[in-house]
C-alpha cells in the first residue's frame, strides 16, 4: 500500500493478515516425487492443529493440523499475488477451513505425530534456457579439459622419476613434494567446477565420487607440505580430479545435445514405457504426450552417483579408521598413511561412469534426431518387456499406394471404390489413404455406414445403403464363402464383396523403406525384446513383413485382431516413465534409442561395478601394505599405475554403446 495508514487501519489489517492467505487441501503424494531442497531452503513446517485461541492471533506460518489416519493430507498456503487486495478479508470456503479442536482435548505434545515438511517444488527451465545454459557450461568445462590433463603429465613424471630413478635435474629432486603440492594446487584451481560441485553436495548432505577425489587431495597435499616420509602421492587425485572435469564435460555436451532436440522439434514425439500395458507386459511405444517435466527427468540423480554417494562417505571413513590403525602399527606417519589408503580406495574414473557412455551415446542419437531421456530414459529402456510397432511405423506415409482397381459382374469401378473406401475409413489405416486418390479420380464418395465390424480372419464388414460389404484379403473371402473366378489371385490386394458376392479387387503395393528394414532387424535382434505387430492393416501380417522387409526371421508377437486395434489407439495407461524423444516419427529413431538406452544401462553397471571393485580392493591392499611396513611396494607410482590401469575399463567399454 503506497498511502499512509492510521494506526486503527494498520492494527486491523494486522489482525486480518492470517485470514488472507488462501488455504487449499493438497494430496501428499504429489510431493513424493519432488527433490529434497537444499538445508535452510525448506519450507514452513506442515502445521499441526492450534487451539482456537492460538488460530486468532497474528503469525506469519501457516495454520497448523495433524496428519489424518491415512497419512496423506496437508495444509498449504498460497500468498495473495495481486497486493491491491492484501486490505480486503478472505474468508475461507467453509470446506477448506481446518476443524477447530478444543485446547482441553488436544493431545500433549510429545505424543503428537511430527507433520512433514512439504518439499520445494523444482520447476522446469524452458528448452531453450537449458540449450543456452549447457552450451555455456561446455565451453567453460571443455576449454579447461585439455589443461587438466597436461598438468598431470609433469605430475606422473615427477613421481615415477622420483620413485624409479629416471632422470631430474638435482635441484628438483630436493622440492619434489613441493612441486607436486603446487602442480596440484593448480588442478584444483583448473578444475574448479569439480570443487564447487562437492560443496554444493555437502550443503546437501552428500559426498559423492568428486568428494572422495577431494578429500584424498586434502590430504596429500597437506602430505607433500608437512609431511617428511618420502615423496606424497599428490598425482593420484591430480587424476581423478582430470577425470572429474572431463566427466563434467561430458555431460553437459550430452545435455546439450538432448536439449537441442526439444528446442528445434516442431512437432516431437515422446517414447515412453507403459506398465502393464499389454498381456502383463511393460511396452514402449511412440506417441504425441506433452513433455513437460522431461527435462527434470533428464537431470535426475543416475545409479553410479547414487551408488558413488553412498561408498564415499563409508571409504574416507574407513580410511581415517585404518590409518589411526596403520599408523599406529607401523609407526610411520599418520598424513602419509591415510593418504595411501585414500588414494588406493579412490576409483578416479568414478565421475564417469555414465557420463562417458550417456555424451556417446547422445552424440550417436543426435544423427537420427532422437535423445534419450538420460538415467530416466535408461530405466525406462530396460524395463520395457516389448514395443509396439504400428502400421505408421512400417510403412510411413506415401509409403503404400494402390496399383489399379479390377471390377467383376456389373459393378462400376466408381462403386466398387466407394464401398472399399467407406469401410476402410473406419479402420483409419494405411490402406485408406491408398484407396483414397482413386476415390478422388473416379469421382466417387463415402457413405454412412453400420454394423461395422472386424473378423479375425483378416477383414472388414459393414453394412453400406443396405448392402452387406466385405473388405479383406483373398484367403478372408473364402473363409466367409465368397466364391472366386478364376485368374482373381492377387498376392497384396484388397477384396471387395457385395452382398456375398465379389464386386471388385483394389490392387496395393507396399514400399519397404530401407531405414525400416534395419530398426527392425536391430529389434528382433536385441535379447530380451518382443516385438508386437499392433497393424490394422489385415494385409500386414508378420509373414508378409518378413517377406516385404527381406529379415533373418519373423519373430513377432502377433495379438488378435480386437488387442491390435486397442493398441494402435496408444491410449494413456496407468503408470508411464519416459524413454526418449524423437523430432519426428521414424522407427529408425525409435530402435536405436530404445536398444541404445538399453546398452547405456548395462555399461554403467559394468562401470560401476569395475570403479567399485578397484576402490575396495585398493583400500584393503593400500591398509595392508601400510600396515605391515611393506616400503618397496607401498610407493606412489605403483598406487598411480594402479589406478590409472583400473580407469581403462570405463574409458574403453563406453565406447560401445549406440553402435547399432
Amino acid at each position: 500500500m503506497n498511502e499512509e495508514q492510521s494506526p486503527e487501519k494498520l492494527e486491523t489489517a494486522e489482525a486480518q493478515a492470517p485470514a488472507q492467505r488462501k488455504f487449499e487441501l493438497v494430496d501428499f503424494e504429489q510431493f513424493a516425487g519432488a527433490e529434497e531442497p537444499p538445508a535452510g531452503e525448506n519450507p514452513a513446517d506442515g502445521p499441526s492443529a492450534e487451539t482456537a485461541e492460538q488460530a486468532a492471533e497474528p503469525s506469519d506460518d501457516p495454520p497448523k493440523m495433524d496428519f489424518s489416519s491415512s497419512g496423506r493430507l496437508i495444509w498449504t498456503w498460497e500468498s495473495m499475488e495481486d497486493e491491491s487486495e492484501a486490505d480486503q478479508d478472505i474468508e475461507p470456503d467453509d470446506e477448506d477451513r481446518p476443524e477447530e479442536i478444543d485446547s482441553e482435548d488436544e493431545p500433549p505434545a510429545d505424543k503428537r505425530k511430527k507433520a512433514r515438511k512439504p518439499e520445494k517444488v523444482r520447476t522446469e527451465p524452458t528448452p531453450e534456457a537449458a540449450y543456452k545454459f549447457y552450451t555455456k557450461s561446455v565451453k567453460k568445462t571443455g576449454g579447461r579439459a585439455p589443461l587438466s590433463t597436461v598438468l598431470c603429465l609433469p605430475a606422473a613424471y615427477l613421481t615415477l622419476a622420483a620413485v624409479y630413478g629416471w632422470p631430474l635435474p638435482g635441484f628438483v629432486t630436493d622440492i619434489v613434494n613441493y612441486l607436486l603440492a603446487g602442480l596440484l594446487i593448480l588442478q584444483l584451481i583448473v578444475c574448479y567446477d569439480v570443487v564447487f560441485r562437492v560443496f554444493y553436495d555437502l550443503s546437501c548432505g552428500k559426498l559423492r565420487a568428486e568428494g572422495l577425489v577431494l578429500v584424498a587431495a586434502l590430504f596429500t597435499g597437506a602430505d607433500a607440505l608437512v609431511g617428511k616420509s618420502g615423496i606424497a602421492y599428490c598425482a593420484v587425485p591430480m587424476l581423478g580430479l582430470c577425470f572429474g572435469l572431463w566427466g563434467l564435460c561430458q555431460r553437459n555436451a550430452a545435455m546439450r545435445r538432448t536439449v537441442k532436440i526439444l528446442a528445434t522439434a516442431q512437432e516431437p514425439d515422446c517414447v515412453i514405457t507403459a506398465e502393464n500395458h499389454w498381456n502383463n507386459l511393460n511396452c514402449t511405444l511412440q506417441t504425441s504426450r506433452p513433455l513437460d517435466g522431461f527435462i527434470l527427468d533428464l537431470e535426475d540423480t543416475d545409479l553410479a552417483q547414487a551408488f558413488m554417494g553412498i561408498y564415499a562417505p563409508a571409504a574416507v571413513a574407513l580410511s581415517l579408521v585404518l590409518g589411526v590403525i596403520a599408523s599406529l602399527h607401523s609407526g610411520s606417519s599418520f598424513l602419509s598413511t591415510v593418504s595411501a589408503i585414500l588414494c588406493g580406495a579412490t576409483p578416479v574414473a568414478g565421475v564417469i561412469c555414465f557420463s562417458r557412455p550417456f555424451a556417446n551415446l547422445a552424440k550417436n542419437l543426435s544423427h537420427s534426431s532422437a535423445a534419450l531421456c538420460g538415467w530416466t530414459g535408461a530405466l525406462a529402456a530396460d524395463g520395457t518387456d516389448a514395443v509396439i510397432v504400428t502400421d505408421q511405423d512400417l510403412f510411413p506415409e506415401g509409403s503404400v499406394t494402390q496399383s489399379g482397381v479390377k471390377v467383376y459382374h456389373d459393378y462400376s469401378p466408381s462403386q466398387v471404390v466407394s464401398y472399399a473406401a467407406t469401410v476402410l475409413a473406419q479402420d483409419g489405416g494405411r490402406l485408406y489413404d491408398a484407396v483414397l486418390p482413386l476415390l478422388e479420380n473416379l469421382h466417387g464418395q463415402t457413405y454412412d455406414c453400420g454394423d461395422y465390424r472386424t473378423y479375425e480372419g483378416g477383414g472388414l464388414g459393414a453394412e453400406v445403403r443396405s448392402n452387406i460389404i466385405l473388405v479383406g484379403s483373398m484367403s478372408f473371402m473364402r473363409l466367409m464363402g465368397v466364391p472366386l473366378p478364376d485368374g482373381a489371385a492377387v498376392r497384396q490386394a484388397v477384396y471387395v464383396s457385395i452382398n456375398a458376392e465379389l464386386a471388385g479387387i483394389i490392387a496395393i503395393h507396399y514400399e519397404a523403406a530401407p531405414s525400416v528394414r534395419a530398426a527392425l532387424q536391430t529389434l528382433l535382434d536385441c535379447r530380451g525384446l518382443k516385438t508386437v505387430l499392433a497393424t490394422r492393416d489385415f494385409l500386414i501380417t508378420p509373414a508378409f513383413v518378413k517377406q516385404c522387409f527381406r529379415l533373418k526371421s519373423n519373430r513377432f508377437v502377433y495379438p488378435s485382431m480386437a488387442e491390435r486395434s486397442q493398441l494402435a489407439q496408444k491410449a494413456p495407461a496407468s503408470r508411464e516413465l519416459r524413454a526418449a524423444v524423437l523430432s519426428g516419427p521414424g522407427l529408425r529413431s525409435l530402435a536405436r534409442a530404445l536398444v541404445g538406452g538399453r546398452q547405456l544401462y548395462n555399461l554403467t553397471r559394468i562401470n560401476l561395478g569395475c570403479c567399485l571393485f578397484s576402490g575396495v580392493l585398493g583400500l584393503a591392499l593400500l591398509f595392508y601394505l601400510t600396515f605391515t611396513g611393506a616400503v618397496y611396494s607401498l610407493n606412489p607410482a605403483n598406487v598411480l599405475l594402479y589406478a590409472a590401469v583400473w580407469s581403462l575399463p570405463p574409458l574403453l567399454i563406453s565406447r560401445w554403446v549406440g553402435d547399432k
